[in-house]
């Protein structure tokens, strides 16, 4: 063998500068730096370099490690299934183990090996643990967190239902940690949410349990509205683990501070089988259970959110003599009385839960148990769930009772009543009312939870006495064609719910109140009816209910009744009357409403000779129309002749003149009539302080425009005060066909915007364009109002209605026909007052106390005349009157004077006239006639007549004339409004054989005003 050169024997080194190397068959000097480099550069060295910078790749979950970059290369996963150490093979990771943590697994038995050696092993069997002992035992659960107590654990629990990576979620505010009589807790002021960090996994085949402990600290003053809602949070099997729709448990709606400690408990599988009271969605692969709080003042303490496996509670079958083992051992530390405790409520447990009624009723209930807890009706979950409690036997059957042990025992509810407990569906579909008519039938209180429900189109009839239907927030009915409900009985109510009318047209009642004291109230309306509550009841309530816009062909409310209330409802436009009483409304109060009725507007320039305005409004049931020129009424008509009035959109205007060229045209058009309404047969209606805008006729209207029956049924002592009222396309209140009431210190804008009635198409008289009108019947009472025109079109201020009077025959003795006094009257585009003429245009007679007004004695040369001289015999060359009938028989008696200037006697079938002319103080103003008469006996009789004339040297004049029958002197006063006179003139004449009569203390006044 060649041993090649050798060196001399040498001593070794621990470093060195530099080697002997082969490159391409040379021997060279390589230096150590650089053979280091070569090295580390290639080959198994750079390899295994690599490998100890590459590590071992970490991850939440599977799909997060990625790729590995070596074969062999180490990964680990922290979360879910896949927890666990995986190793890659170059494709793929295979799983190679599970994950443990040793460092911590090596801590805990340490910690626990450290305290069992402290265990005192007496052997004295009888002799109790020592102190130290049970410190050592109990000491070791410290060392491992309750992680179903948010107040214990919080880094456990979230305020989040964001799906993800539980890890990364923010940590809960440390604030709400709070410690008291109930442990480590957190506190939750108002609304707030907590939920588990960890989404559990839901395996194939497993069971859970889920449990909630909440107990209120702080009452809400709402706490149906302010619940604590124990549920489920569902989440997929995808790599953002996305949410899918949450599961509620329980809606705590009547959690007080008097609840105490409150538990709700499920259990919970993805498939269906015994005991299981919750079925998680298909598409869940993992769980959150959460509790939320709602409301603002509510104060509420989290005490336990909690998740555990319990398939293997009732398969596990442990090995018993390690069992038994076991039980000495717990009985050598005195835990017989806790394992005796425990057994009992297994074996005689003082409440049972059951998954819905039907399984109760079918179940033989332990004679221990006291309580029952239903988690369903039909199902688990559907709203249905209460806790019951054990009837005695000889107790009266109760509301919403249920049978169990083969009808042998009775359990009855405990707290409130749900129409859901009696079976009720929230489906929109199933028909309520088998439901409601039960609960009516028990009476008392009875809650609809939120949801939507169904009342078929059948007349019914529910008649009850102290019974209340109460509509959690978001409950709904479905109202469809045909439904009519009659409420009957006494004290029922009907409050909190949203009815909804799906009818395709506008027909029927939905709500006839025929019985006593019974409330409709904090309802929410909406779709088409013909009338949504109709009362013909007594003491009835109609209040605080919110009508949205809809079309009704008469009107939302309907008033029949006596003593009714409807009050603080709102409405935003309708089709007819807002509010409406007649026909034997008595006594009642309409106050407080707000209501609001839609006006469509368009304003267009007239070309020369232009005569007609073609309009289609957006609106397609409009069914008044209005037309201004340059903001002025004119006479026009429009094309409405319709059988069905409101049923087209399509108007044409056509004005009785032709137009120059250049105006101003505004058209208008509504869907409302009135927004309140008394009508015949209505007596003692209270119409106060309500808001009114916008209108297709009045404001308010007091009228017997449906009954062709006589004055004793017109509406009567009717009170009309305070409303504001604004924006009528007629007059701000108007009253005709009525007897008597009083309007005070009402507000009215902007009335009047030249109407037209779309059923006849025919224009309304320019009298009902005016702040406030009256009627010709007698005894309204007008004071303290304002009626102002800000932007609007409003004529004349009062108006007074005495077209086709043609007698004083309903005057009684020193009566007024209306008194006027104290308002204000601001800005009228015409005149504040102004008096109304018949289709003749004859100005009939009108008696009014304006207290408005200021009187002013006539000069004395025309008084004189009255007193003295200007008394004719009337011979027949006067020129002022064109027939005469001879009057000799009238004197001037001055001794029936009694101190006055003058007396006249008419005897019999004579007649004495006073005919001043050229009165030019006369006109645009006020005259007030005043004088004292009597008979001179029993029998004998006599009139004094008023009148003058607007036409030059004509009697045709409007004229007043008061029968005088008393035979003791009466003061007797006569106001009318002239605009222009010519003449005037006051006779005095006996009858035509039995006339003799006294007239004396005659005085003449004018006051000058507005007025036409």
């Amino acid at each position: 063998m060649d041993t090649g050169v050798r060196t001399t024997n040498l001593t070794g080194v621990p470093i060195s500068d530099e080697v002997l190397v082969n490159r391409n068959g040379t021997t060279t000097v390589q230096a150590i730096a650089d053979l280091a480099t070569q090295l580390a550069g290639t080959g198994p060295l750079a390899q295994a370099i690599d490998a100890a910078q590459e590590g071992t790749i970490t991850g939440l979950t599977l799909a997060s490690l990625g790729s590995g970059t070596r074969v062999g290369q180490k990964g680990e996963v922290y979360q879910g299934s896949d927890k666990g150490t995986w190793s890659w093979n170059g494709s793929a990771w295979v799983r190679v183990a599970d994950l443990v943590d040793t460092a911590a697994l090596q801590a805990a038995v340490s910690a626990v090996s450290a305290r069992v050696s402290n265990v005192d092993n007496t052997s004295d069997a009888d002799k109790p643990i020592s102190n130290a002992t049970q410190a050592a035992i109990l000491g070791i659960a410290a060392d491992f967190p309750v992680v179903w107590r948010p107040g214990d654990a919080p880094e456990h629990f979230v305020d989040s239902l964001d799906g993800g990576v539980p890890a990364v979620l923010p940590p809960l505010s440390t604030g709400i940690q709070r410690y008291d009589d109930s442990g480590r807790i957190l506190r939750v002021s108002g609304s707030g949410l907590i939920g588990c960090r960890t989404l559990y996994s839901l395996e194939p085949n497993k069971i859970y349990l889920v449990e909630f402990v909440v107990q209120r600290r702080t009452n809400s003053p709402d706490p149906s509205n302010d619940a604590v809602r124990c549920a489920m949070a569902w989440y997929d099997q995808g790599a953002n683990r996305s949410a899918v729709p949450l599961t509620i448990i329980r809606d705590l709606t009547s959690l007080s501070v008097g609840s105490g400690r409150t538990l709700v408990s499920a259990t919970i599988s993805r498939s269906a089988g015994d005991g299981i009271d919750l079925i998680a969605p298909a598409d869940a692969r993992y769980a959150r259970p959460y509790i939320q709080t709602f409301g603002v003042s509510p104060v509420t303490d989290i005490e336990v959110i909690r998740w555990e496996d319990i398939t293997h509670t009732t398969t596990y079958a442990p090995d018993l003599d390690a069992l038994e083992a076991r039980v000495a051992a717990q009985e050598s530390i005195d835990a017989g009385d806790r394992l005796t405790n425990v057994e009992e409520q297994v074996t005689a447990p003082n409440s049972v839960r059951y998954a819905t009624v039907a399984a109760l009723a079918s179940a033989n209930v332990p004679v221990s148990a006291d309580y029952v807890e239903l988690l369903g009706y039909y199902n688990v979950g559907d709203g249905g769930a209460k806790y019951c409690r054990r009837m005695s036997a000889p107790e009266a059957a109760l509301p919403l009772e249920h049978p169990s042990n083969g009808g042998s025992v009775r359990w009855a509810p405990v707290g409130a009543y749900s129409l859901l407990q009696l079976g009720a569906k929230k489906d929109g579909a199933t028909d309520l009312w088998s439901f409601l008519s039960i609960a009516a039938g028990f009476g008392g209180k009875w809650t609809l939870p939120r949801g939507d429900y169904s009342l078929a189109g059948v007349a019914r009839n529910l008649t009850a006495t102290d019974f209340k239907l109460e509509g959690e927030f978001g409950s709904r009915i479905v109202v469809t064609t045909g439904t009519a409900v009659t409420v009957g009985g006494t004290r029922v109510a009907i409050e909190g719910i949203f009815f909804d009318s799906n009818q395709p047209s506008r027909a029927g009642v939905l709500f006839e109140l025929t019985g006593s004291q019974c409330s409709i109230s904090r309802n929410r309306w909406a779709g088409k009816f013909s009338i949504f509550v109709r009362d013909s009841g007594i003491g009835n309530n109609i209040s605080y209910n919110s009508f949205d816009a809809f079309v009704t062909t008469v009107s939302p409310i309907i008033l029949k009744g006596k003593n009714f209330t409807c009050a603080f409802n709102s409405m935003d436009d309708y089709f007819g009357f807002g509010i409406q009483a007649f026909d034997g409304a008595t006594d009642g109060l309409i106050a407080w409403n707000t209501i609001k009725a839609r006006r469509w507007d368009q304003t267009v320039t007239a070309t020369a000779g232009q005569t007609q305005f073609t309009v289609t409004w957006a609106q397609a049931d409009v069914q008044r129309f209005g037309m201004l020129v340059n903001g002025l009424r004119v006479s026009f008509t429009v094309n409405s002749t319709d059988s069905s009035p409101g049923s087209r959109p399509t108007v044409t205007y056509t004005l009785a003149s032709a137009l120059a060229g250049g105006e101003t045209v505004s058209l208008f058009a509504w869907r409302s009539l009135e927004n309140i309404n008394v009508n015949f047969g209505s007596s003692g209606v209270k119409v106060i302080g309500n808001t009114l805008d916008g209108t297709g006729d009045g404001n308010i209207v007091i009228a017997s425009g449906y009954t062709t029956a006589s004055d004793a049924d017109y509406p009567h002592n009717v009170q009309i005060i305070g409303n504001m009222c604004r924006n009528a396309a007629a007059g701000g209140i108007g009253v005709s066909k009525s007897r008597g009431g009083l309007i005070m210190g009402n507000t009215v804008v902007d009335a009047g915007r030249g109407l037209a009635d779309g059923a006849t198409g025919s224009q309304v008289s320019e009298v009902f364009m005016s702040g406030i009108y009256l009627p010709k019947e007698l005894g309204w009472t007008v004071t303290g109002n304002r009626v102002v025109r800000e932007s609007g079109y409003t004529y004349y201020g009062i108006a007074f209605s005495v077209a086709g009077d043609t007698s004083y025959a309903n005057t009684a003795v020193g009566q007024r026909r209306h008194r006027v006094g104290g308002n204000f009257i601001e800005n009228m585009q015409r005149k504040r007052y102004y008096t109304f003429a018949d289709s003749s245009n004859v100005l009939r007679q009108i008696d009014i106390d304006i207290d408005d007004l200021t009187w002013y004695p006539y000069p004395e040369t025309l008084q004189s005349l009255v007193n003295t001289a200007g008394w004719l015999s009337r011979p027949a060359s006067t020129s002022y009157w064109t027939t005469a009938t001879s009057g000799s028989g009238w004197t001037r008696n001055t001794a029936q004077a009694s101190g006055h200037p003058v007396c006249i006697e008419t005897n019999d079938n004579s007649y004495a006239d006073c005919t001043p002319v050229g009165f030019s103080l006369f006109a645009s103003g006020f005259v007030r006639v005043s004088f004292k008469a009597y008979v001179s006996a029993a029998g004998q009789s006599g009139y004094v007549t008023i009148a003058h004339s607007t036409v030059p040297d004509s009697d045709s004049a409007p004229s007043t004339t008061i029968n005088i029958t008393n035979t003791t002197p009466q003061v007797y006063q006569h106001v009318r409004p002239i605009d222009t006179i010519d003449n005037f003139l006051i006779r005095v004449g006996g009858a035509v054989s039995n006339g003799k009569m006294y007239v004396t203390d005659i005085k003449l006044e004018y006051a000058p005003s507005d007025v036409g």
